[in-house]
């Protein structure tokens, strides 16, 4: 079963997500004043073996009938669904004041979908405790706080704000969170051992790596890496003060491979072209009632590493002039064949020195032991 309940404020008070009180099974929720619609989720192997057989047996047709009071529903879902689980028997009572129910078989999932809606709470706003039915340690529940938002385009609707998965989550997270997708070459790598660290992570206002693939090997130089290069997705640890704070940056260190020496070139350096990285706001997926949209662009590189379902919004970036690029152009150190000779000579030399000098310090006690007795017998001489 997954269970999922939707509060939906006017956003006309500033929401303190620091009123949502996250525990390990439960969410407790405190003057909350939004509509909420309440949304469970059942395969049809969940159900009664009555409910079953009635369902599963029916694929086009429907049924309507007026009921004036849900005593009786409610009485139902209490007896044949709650069992012995107080948190169930008081949601199920809870549908005596709901505006709407609705129950819904989706032939495509084959699933029973009970849908339950409040246009306000009964004493004016919500204060309670949410609970994972006891059913299955398995079963998701998930909450989330949220009001309109503007959109980018006028004629869609824009929700936002904080979600929540009861015996996962510690605390409540925003409904979209930001990440930047980074195209390497060979020559640059990303330290995936330096970047499991998490005081290192936040400290560059990064909240997570997500994913990392291609050409990882830390010791490899450029010329024998077979990749193209390598790709990280990492996710990014907005202040919670912005967009009202100062401006932050984000850090990625990258490391320098050893790069094929370079016949024609006096700086000593060589030009390594990098992409500027993608930067997206990720919102939580939802399954969209319609199907997928043949408009919408997908294996763009990043949307298969994220899951299904995820809705995209873009940062577009400004380039220096109309015509540039959407690249950066980095100096780096390469070996200058022309002043090789120079580095052969002094290998050379330094050899042979280091060679001289741990000869003499072998040389130097054997000859200390045969010049001894020698000295002994003269420091007698005269002596005598």
């Amino acid at each position: 079963m997954r269970q999922r309940t939707t509060f939906i404020h006017d956003g006309a008070t500033e929401f303190n997500p620091q009123d949502l009180r996250v525990a390990r099974d439960s969410l407790v929720v405190k003057n909350l004043k939004a509509a909420r619609e309440d949304r469970l989720s059942f395969a049809l192997h969940e159900l009664p073996p009555e409910q079953d057989t009635f369902i599963s047996g029916q694929s086009s047709f429907y049924f309507h009938r007026l009921v004036s009071s849900p005593d009786h529903l409610v009485s139902f879902v209490q007896q044949k669904l709650c069992a012995a689980d107080p948190a169930c028997h008081h949601w199920a009572a809870s549908l005596l004041y709901a505006d709407y129910v609705d129950i819904t078989h989706d032939e495509g999932s084959d699933t029973l979908i009970c849908s339950a809606f409040w246009d306000h709470a009964p004493t004016g706003a919500w204060n309670e405790k949410i609970r994972r039915l006891a059913r299955d340690k398995h079963d998701k529940v998930e909450v989330g706080v949220l009001a309109s938002e503007k959109a980018a385009d006028p004629a869609e609707l824009s929700l936002g704000g904080w979600l929540t998965v009861i015996g996962e989550d510690d605390k409540p997270n925003p409904s979209c969170s930001l990440h930047t997708y980074v195209t390497l070459p060979s020559a640059l790598f990303v330290d995936r051992y330096q970047l499991s660290d998490p005081l290192l992570l936040a400290s560059k206002n990064l909240h997570a790596i997500r994913a990392l693939s291609g050409a990882t090997d830390l010791e490899a130089p450029d010329w024998v890496v077979d990749a193209w290069g390598s790709a990280l997705l990492a996710e990014i640890a907005v202040p919670e003060a912005w967009p009202h704070s100062a401006p932050f940056e984000i850090d990625i260190p990258l490391h320098l491979r050893y790069l094929p020496p370079a016949a024609n070139t006096t700086s000593g350096t060589t030009s390594l072209r990098v992409p500027w990285p993608v930067l997206f706001w990720a919102c939580r997926p939802s399954p969209p009632e319609h199907g997928i949209n043949p408009f919408d662009r997908q294996h763009l590189g990043y949307d298969a590493l994220l899951g299904p379902w995820y809705t995209y919004h873009h940062l577009h970036p400004v380039p220096r002039t109309p015509d540039a690029l959407l690249v950066e152009t980095i100096a780096m150190p390469v070996l200058n064949l022309q002043h090789t000779r120079w580095v052969e000579s002094g290998t050379v030399l330094v050899v042979v020195l280091a060679f001289a000098w741990v000869s003499w310090k072998l040389v130097q006690p054997l000859s200390n032991r045969v010049l001894a007795p020698e000295r002994r017998v003269a420091e007698g001489k005269k002596r005598a």
